[in-house]
């Protein structure tokens, strides 16, 4: 088994290559995972995954009420992939090679924050925005992920836009 681990800004990404070889998932813990304290927190985690959440718990821990439900309903589609999970949202591709990841800002107005992240895939500059909200204070979840060309995973999923969001 071979591991490689990328690092940046404090943020460290361990990848593993396995030949052969499946890693069971950790068991199911009867409490839910704590509240992300910042959205700096929040990000830092989602990137520290091996991929995206493709559990229920995992989407419900990361991503506001309405989004969770979405990203839920998306994996549940008899095609088993879904238009969400067609790649990994936190780099825009199917295909990565990154290098140069870090969190470049992070910024927080009221109950929403946004935050940005920059690396490099396949040497091209790429960066992946975040917005934020606020369930209680200290609670911060994903309400959308906006790509460098300007998707977004909420219009994706059908969604309305952050603006339009009640709630988190």
């Amino acid at each position: 088994m071979a591991s490689r681990t990328i690092r940046a800004s404090g943020l460290a990404i361990t990848t593993l290559a396995f030949c052969g070889v499946v890693r069971a998932a950790p068991p199911a813990s009867a409490h839910p995972p704590a509240a992300f304290k910042t959205p700096r927190e929040a990000i830092v985690a989602l990137y520290r995954l091996p991929s995206i959440p493709i559990t229920a718990a995992g989407k419900q821990r990361f991503f506001a009420g309405d989004m969770a439900a979405a990203l839920i309903k998306d994996s549940d589609r008899d095609d088993e992939v879904g238009v969400a999970n067609d790649g990994d949202y936190r780099y825009d591709a199917q295909d990565m090679e990154i290098t140069g990841l870090h969190i470049d800002s992070v910024s927080i107005r009221g109950g929403g924050a946004t935050a940005r992240v920059v690396f490099n895939n396949f040497r091209k500059p790429q960066m992946v925005s975040y917005a934020l909200c606020q369930r209680l204070p200290g609670d911060w979840r994903i309400s959308d992920v906006i790509t460098l060309s300007g998707g977004s995973l909420r219009k994706l999923l059908g969604l309305p836009p952050v603006a339009q969001l009640k709630g988190c």
